[in-house]
């Protein structure tokens, strides 16, 4: 399972693949969870800058789903086999990750983190639940 192809940025998505499936054991499946842009948005995106691709994941990019389908003919012999909308639950998700970070706000500065980063990261989970 991998939830990280958003690190990855548009332009290594094929290198992507072909290191997934040199790792994946044979006969192995990949499941991912991503977070798409829509397709009607997507040439728009990838020059612009925004907080996210700039400030939390510098040269990061929520690819297309036909980004994610091109690559993967391109570069691998992956299939899509399902697709799961997983959206109506990310904000709560979101939501937790948020609460247990605040939660344990002293390891987080116990291992250097300062003010200035607990507001940024606090923004950026908010940002992403609304």
């Amino acid at each position: 399972s991998c939830e990280m192809i958003e690190a990855v940025g548009h332009a290594h998505l094929g290198e992507f693949m072909e290191a997934a499936e040199m790792l994946l054991a044979p006969g192995g499946i990949l499941v991912m969870e991503i977070i798409t842009t829509p397709e009607c948005r997507y040439q728009e995106c990838l020059g612009a800058a925004d907080f996210i691709n700039t400030v939390i994941f510098p040269g990061s990019c929520c690819p297309s789903m036909h980004a994610m389908l091109n690559a993967m003919e391109k570069h691998s012999t992956f299939s899509l086999e399902r697709l799961d909308n997983i959206n109506l639950h990310y904000g709560e998700t979101l939501r937790e990750w948020r609460r247990r970070f605040n939660d344990h706000l002293p390891e987080v500065l116990d291992q250097g983190f300062d003010d200035t980063f607990i507001r940024c990261w606090n923004y950026y989970l908010c940002y992403c639940e609304a």
